[in-house]
C-alpha cells in the first residue's frame, strides 16, 4: 500500500568497511511522481545529495538502527500533460544569470529533471516540472587573494524557462 501511494527510487547502500559484525548500511530513497524524482531540498538546505533525501535508513546486524522519513507528498490525480521546452532554451536562463557576473568562473556540473512542490500562500502546493542545475563557482577572493570554490543550485521551470524560487 505504501509503495503504491509513494513510489520511490532507491539510492545505494554503503557498508562501513569495519568488519561484518560492525558493518552497517545507509540506504536512501527518493519519492517519485509521474516517473520523475520529487525534489526534497529546501531554501535553507538546497543540496541535492545522499544526505538530503526524504527517506534514510541505517541498517546493521542488529536491524534498523535509524529510520528517517520526512516531507512525503500525497499527489492528487495525475496532472495534464505539459510541453517541456528544449534543453537549450532552459540552459539559456542559467547562462544569462551567471554570464553577467564578472570576476568569477561558473560551470554547470549537473542538470536533472525533477517534480518540485512549491508552497503557495494558501498552504497548498503547485507541482512544477523543473530542471535542477548544480553550478560551481570558483575564483579568487578579493579580500584574501585565495582561491575558492562552492556549489550553488538553480531551478528553472521546464515549461516556461523562468527561474523558480521556493
Amino acid at each position: 500500500m505504501f509503495a503504491q501511494q509513494f513510489p520511490f527510487r532507491s539510492g545505494a547502500a554503503v557498508p562501513s568497511g569495519k568488519g561484518v559484525e560492525n558493518d552497517c548500511y545507509f540506504f536512501t530513497a527518493v519519492q517519485q511522481h509521474e516517473g520523475l524524482p520529487v525534489y526534497f531540498g529546501s531554501q535553507d538546505f538546497p543540496e541535492d545529495g545522499e544526505s538530503n533525501r526524504s527517506v534514510q535508513v541505517l541498517y546493521s546486524a542488529n536491524g534498523i538502527e535509524r529510520l528517517e522519513v520526512s516531507r512525503l507528498y500525497s499527489f492528487s490525480e495525475p496532472g495534464d500533460a505539459v510541453s517541456l521546452l528544449d534543453f537549450g532554451t532552459v540552459a539559456e536562463t542559467v547562462s544569462k544569470k551567471y554570464g553577467d557576473v564578472l570576476g568569477a568562473s561558473y560551470m554547470v556540473k549537473r542538470a536533472e529533471l525533477y517534480k518540485m512542490p512549491v508552497k503557495l500562500s494558501d498552504g497548498t502546493y503547485d507541482v512544477k516540472t523543473v530542471w535542477l542545475f548544480e553550478v560551481t563557482e570558483s575564483g579568487i577572493d578579493s579580500d584574501t587573494d585565495k582561491e575558492y570554490e562552492y556549489t550553488q543550485y538553480m531551478f528553472v521551470d521546464a515549461t516556461d524557462g523562468t527561474e523558480v524560487f521556493f
